[in-house]
C-alpha cells in the first residue's frame, strides 16, 4: 500500500516535471506556437524577449555605410507610433547583401516605450549626419 503510494507520487512528479516549460531568462512572452497537449519539436514552443531595451535594425545602402558610425543619432517615425522616436547607431554590420547592395545598422532607442508593445513593425529610420 504505501509502496504503491510512493510510487504512483513520483511518476506523478515526473510527468508534471516533464510538461513544464522553464525559459532560460526573464522576458516577455512574445508569441506561443504550441498549445497544453501538443507535443514539442525541434521547433520554438515560446517566443520570448526582454523588451527593457529596443532596437531598430535599420536597412543602409552600401554607399551610405562608410559615413556612418557609432555614437550618431537617428530618428525612427512610424504613424502608429505617433511621435517620433529617438535612437543611437550602436552597430553597423561589415556584411553587404550583394543582391539588395544593403547593409544593417543596429540602432538602441533612448526609450523602449511605445516600441515594445509592437515588436516587429516597420518604420522609417532618419540618421542625423
Amino acid at each position: 500500500g504505501r509502496r504503491l503510494v510512493g510510487a504512483a507520487e513520483q511518476h506523478l512528479a515526473v510527468a508534471q516535471a516533464a510538461m513544464e516549460i522553464r525559459a532560460p531568462s526573464d522576458g516577455t512572452v512574445l508569441r506561443v506556437d504550441r498549445r497544453a497537449g501538443q507535443l514539442l519539436t525541434g521547433e520554438p514552443a515560446i517566443h520570448m524577449g526582454d523588451l527593457s531595451t529596443m532596437y531598430v535594425v535599420s536597412q543602409v545602402y552600401e554607399g551610405d555605410l562608410l559615413g556612418l558610425r557609432p555614437g550618431m543619432t537617428a530618428r525612427i517615425e512610424n504613424a502608429t507610433l505617433g511621435a517620433p522616436l529617438n535612437g543611437t547607431i550602436e552597430d553597423i554590420s561589415r556584411l553587404i547583401d550583394t543582391r539588395a547592395r544593403l547593409g544593417e545598422v543596429r540602432i538602441r532607442l533612448d526609450n523602449p516605450v511605445p516600441a515594445n508593445r509592437l515588436v516587429g513593425m516597420e518604420v522609417e529610420v532618419v540618421i542625423a549626419r
